[in-house]
């Protein structure tokens, strides 16, 4: 799951991002390689990849010289939990300014997520940014 995400970021997002700071903890990626179902780690890379494509997409809010700089944490406390955050303008700011699509996209996957035991927060103030909270616990991965 961290490799797809680092790829999606290197291909699909290439440029959308000043920058993409990556803490990962290493034990958390063999947790997640052994631990997580498959199914469970393609919800929450779709997930994931959502909360990317949003900061890409309205991060900047409308201002294409707007610097925009990324963050991806993923951890093993008890389960896995993924924090995609950007320094963007921020959610409401973003839906002030653009219009485009329907805003389910992070209602779908986080949907998605209750369904495999999970949840996503979602938490964003005007002018500082958003960040994106995915969490599974270790109770909701035993097979």
């Amino acid at each position: 799951m961290v490799v797809a995400l680092r790829r999606a970021l290197e291909h699909d997002f290439r440029d959308a991002f000043e920058s993409v700071e990556w803490r990962v903890d290493e034990s958390a990626v063999m947790r997640i390689t052994r631990d997580v179902p498959p199914f469970v780690g393609e919800v929450v890379f779709a997930a994931a990849q959502e909360a990317i494509r949003n900061a890409a997409r309205h991060g900047r809010g409308g201002d294409g010289a707007r610097p925009l700089r990324l963050a991806i944490e993923a951890i093993w406390s008890g389960g896995l939990r993924v924090v995609i955050q950007d320094d963007g303008v921020g959610v409401a700011a973003s839906s002030r300014i653009e219009s485009e699509g329907t805003g389910s996209g992070l209602l779908f996957h986080s949907t998605m997520l209750a369904v495999v035991g999970g949840q996503m927060n979602v938490e964003s103030a005007v002018g500082q940014g958003t960040s994106v909270v995915i969490q599974v616990p270790e109770s909701a991965l035993a097979v």
